[in-house]
């Protein structure tokens, strides 16, 4: 037989403060059960989904996805590309929107190759490593230059305006001279002095003016 019993405390809570009048929040609200919820796709769940080419070749996983917080949407998916339990992978990001989900084989889809993906790591490696090189050095070549029109001009007997057109540049261990002077002795006298500053190759390209 069913009972129902209802404790006086009960009786005296809802006497006091009588049934709670609903706030109104439209459709968007639902109260659940915490034995009740429904499974859903989370983020939680995509990450680590595998991600294929357009042929079929399995390139990766997701690592992570951002959330836009002010409408929840899926802004940009991380994937690691490569590497063997976790080790020499890397990471790319693209639009979430470029993926497309296969729910019931849980895998992801890019309109890519893997060899064109390999490619565009590689070349963003390069441009980094190439960035990071320039930063590191670029403020020593600075100083060394200033260093070395110093020693120049006080070795040549000239005008400073001899000198006004001449542009010297340090790239890949090479010192390129550039710009005009009004003889060849000058010119010439210009690449011995900068020869005698320093061991790095010098390489001339200034004209004379006619």
């Amino acid at each position: 037989m069913k009972k129902t019993v209802i404790t006086y405390a009960s009786i005296i809570a809802i006497s006091a403060t009588g049934f709670a009048k609903s706030p109104n929040l439209g459709e968007n609200y639902k109260l659940i059960q915490n034995d009740r919820i429904e499974t859903k796709v989370t983020v939680e769940d995509l990450t680590g989904t595998p991600v294929y080419d357009k042929y079929g070749v399995e390139i990766g996983n997701v690592s992570d996805i951002q959330v836009n917080a002010k409408d929840g949407k899926l802004t940009t998916a991380y994937l690691s590309v490569g590497g063997t339990w976790g080790l020499g992978e890397s990471h790319v990001s693209l639009p979430y929107d470029q993926l497309t989900h296969n729910e019931a084989e849980n895998r992801f889809t890019v309109d890519t190759t893997e060899s064109e993906i390999k490619a565009y790591i590689d070349h963003q490696r390069q441009t980094m490593h190439r960035d990071s090189t320039h930063k590191q050095y670029g403020a020593h070549d600075t100083n060394k230059l200033s260093q070395m029109w110093h020693d120049v001009k006080s070795s040549l007997s000239v005008e400073d305006n001899d000198l006004a057109e001449v542009e010297a540049e340090i790239e890949d261990n090479t010192v390129y001279l550039e710009g005009e002077v009004e003889s060849q002795a000058l010119k010439h006298q210009i690449e011995k002095a900068f020869a005698a500053t320093t061991d790095l190759r010098i390489v001339n390209k200034i004209e004379v003016e006619m």
